[in-house]
C-alpha cells in the first residue's frame, strides 16, 4: 500500500498526530466511507495514523548518535593501529570498511534479538542498495570519480553473495546454519581480497589512514573515546530500532520498508559522511573501496545476525530487495575496473535509482 499524507480536519484536534489517506484508485476500501472533502480518513483501527512525534524524535536522535559514535569509534580505532604500529594497509582496510559497518551491525543484532528481524533484513538490503545508489551516485556528482585500482572482485563478490541469500530466504526464514554458513564461507573470502589488495598495491602512502581523523592525546583518551563511541553506538542502534519499530506499528507500514528506507539511509551515514570527505580531498580509492568494502561486510552482518538469532523475513525481502541490491553491485562493476571514470550523469543516473528503489519499496 502506498500512503499519501495530510492533515485531517477532523483529526485537528489529536495533538502530535497525523494521519494518512487512501491509496488512490481503490474505489472499494472500505476508507472511502469517511471522507471529509479533503482526503480519506484512515480509522485508528486500521493503524494507519502516523505516530506521535515522539518516536520520530527517538528515531532522528538513534540515528545522530549513531553518527558520533560511528565517527569515535572509528577515530579512537584509529589512533589504536597507528600506536600499535599495523600496516597502513591493513589498518586502512580494517578500521574504514569495519568502522563504518558497525552501525548495520549493532542494529541489526539489536533489532534480530527484539524480534524486529525485517528491520535487519531491510537495513542490510537498503544499506547496500544506498552504497551504490545513493552515495556513489552522489560523491560522482559533486565530483567525477576514477578508479585508482580495480575492485571488480570484490563487487562480483557481493553481487554473487547478495543473490545466494535470495533462496535461502525464498521460505521466509534465514536459519541459524544457513547465517553461519554465509558468514564461514564469505569472510575468509574478504580477508583473501584484502590481502591480494595489499599485496598487489604495495604499501599505501597516500594518507588513507591519516585521512581519518584520529583522537589526539594518550591512550587513556584514545581508549575512553573508543568505548564511548562504541557505547554511543549501541545506545544510538537501540533507539533507532525502538523509533523505528514505532513508526512501523503507529503507521501500519511494514517494519521491512522501514528498514530498507529510513534505518538504511540512518546505519549508511559514516559511509557518506567517509565518501564525502575522501571526495573533498581527491582520495577516490577510500570512496570507491569503503563502498565495495562496506557491501561486503554487510552480508556478512546479516549472516551474524541470523547466527544469533535465526530471522523470519518478509517476502518482499528476497522477492524485490536482494534481487535488487545484487543487480545494483552488477550495475557498479564497470565503474570498479582499474581507470574507469564515474562521471556526473552516470552518477545523477544512480541516484535516480536509488529514487526508483524507495517508490517500490513504498508499494507495499
Amino acid at each position: 500500500m502506498f500512503l499519501q499524507w495530510g492533515v485531517s480536519p477532523s483529526l485537528l484536534n489529536s495533538p502530535g498526530m497525523l494521519w494518512a489517506t487512501l491509496p488512490l484508485g481503490n474505489t472499494n476500501h472500505p476508507l472511502h466511507e469517511n471522507t471529509d472533502g479533503v482526503g480519506y480518513n484512515c480509522p485508528i483501527s486500521e493503524s494507519l495514523l502516523m505516530p506521535a512525534l515522539f518516536e520520530i524524535t527517538i528515531l532522528a536522535i538513534g540515528i545522530t548518535g549513531l553518527w558520533v559514535g560511528a565517527d569515535s569509534a572509528v577515530s579512537g580505532a584509529s589512533a589504536l593501529a597507528k600506536r600499535a604500529g599495523v600496516h597502513p594497509v591493513v589498518a586502512g582496510l580494517t578500521v574504514i570498511a569495519i568502522g563504518t559497518s558497525l552501525p548495520e551491525l549493532i542494529v541489526c543484532l539489536i533489532a534480530a534479538l527484539k524480534g524486529s528481524a525485517d528491520i535487519a533484513a531491510g537495513n542490510i538490503t537498503g544499506s547496500n542498495v544506498a552504497n551504490v545508489c545513493l552515495i556513489l551516485g552522489l560523491s560522482a556528482v559533486v565530483l567525477p570519480l576514477r578508479t585508482p585500482q580495480g575492485l571488480r572482485a570484490e563487487g562480483a563478490a557481493a553481487a554473487l553473495f547478495m543473490a545466494a541469500l535470495i533462496p535461502l530466504c525464498a521460505d521466509g526464514n534465514l536459519s541459524r546454519t544457513e547465517g553461519a554458513a554465509v558468514t564461514a564461507l564469505l569472510l575468509p573470502l574478504i580477508i583473501a581480497l584484502y590481502l591480494r589488495q595489499a599485496n598487489k598495491n604495495g604499501p599505501i602512502t597516500d594518507g588513507t589512514v591519516t585521512d581519518i581523523p584520529a583522537v589526539s592525546g594518550g591512550i587513556g583518551i584514545v581508549l575512553v573515546s573508543t568505548l564511548a563511541g562504541l557505547a554511543a553506538l549501541a545506545l544510538g542502534s537501540d533507539l533507532i530500532v525502538e523509533g523505528a519499530t514505532g513508526i512501523a506499528r503507529g503507521a501500519g507500514v511494514p517494519e521491512l520498508v522501514i528498514g530498507a528506507s529510513a534505518v538504511a539511509v540512518g546505519t549508511s551515514l559514516p559511509e557518506l559522511a567517509a565518501s564525502m570527505a575522501a571526495v573533498a580531498k581527491r582520495e577516490n580509492s577510500i570512496a570507491i573501496g569503503n563502498i565495495a568494502g562496506s557491501n561486503l561486510f554487510n552480508i556478512v552482518i546479516l549472516g551474524i545476525t541470523a547466527t544469533a538469532a535465526p530471522l523470519s523475513v518478509d517476502a518482499d525481502a528476497p522477492g524485490f530487495q536482494m534481487p535488487f541490491a545484487a543487480a545494483m553491485s552488477l550495475v557498479a562493476l564497470p565503474f570498479m575496473k582499474k581507470g574507469a571514470t564515474i562521471g556526473r550523469g552516470a552518477g545523477a543516473a544512480l541516484l535516480i535509482l536509488y529514487g526508483l528503489f524507495l517508490y517500490r519499496v513504498f508499494q507495499w
